[in-house]
């Protein structure tokens, strides 16, 4: 994982959304806990959970004799429902949901705070999503939302 960790903080720290770290922050600084759900992969997700004191769920590649093989050992995109409903299940708790996918959009009814992060105010029309924070940013090559 330490491409990953170079990755970050050659890359990604550049890109971050002050508003959805600011939400992490906050969280973490009234003790509750932050679970990662994302369809990227476990090398960059393992990174920002790490930063962020946090446990993650997210698309897993395979690995063979300690090397990648290429391949995908499980695909978190379509899975985040299942996780948020056995986490209602499991657990007495809130959930916060901080989103860029439209593929997302029913998961922000099952959600306490949900925000969803946008590149114009056009794209608010295509969410038609109440009870919804918007955050928009500069461009779309700007986002990622940790």
């Amino acid at each position: 994982y330490k491409l990953a960790k170079d990755f970050y903080a050659d890359f990604l720290i550049q890109k971050q959304i002050s508003e959805t770290t600011s939400i992490l922050r906050k969280a973490k600084s009234k003790n509750k806990t932050i679970k990662l759900l994302s369809a990227s992969i476990d090398p960059i997700v393992s990174v920002i959970a790490e930063i962020h004191n946090a446990s993650f769920a997210c698309s897993q590649l395979e690995y063979q004799n300690g090397f990648c093989t290429g391949k995908m050992a499980f695909e978190m995109k379509g899975q985040k429902a299942k996780f948020i409903e056995q986490a209602l299940k499991d657990e007495d708790c809130s959930i916060t949901f901080i989103s860029d996918n439209y593929s997302d959009k029913a998961l922000l009814y099952d959600v306490d705070q949900a925000h969803v992060i946008i590149s114009s105010e056009k794209e608010k029309e295509k969410w038609n999503a109440s009870k919804v924070n918007f955050i928009t940013v500069q461009n779309e090559n700007s986002k990622v939302s940790f």
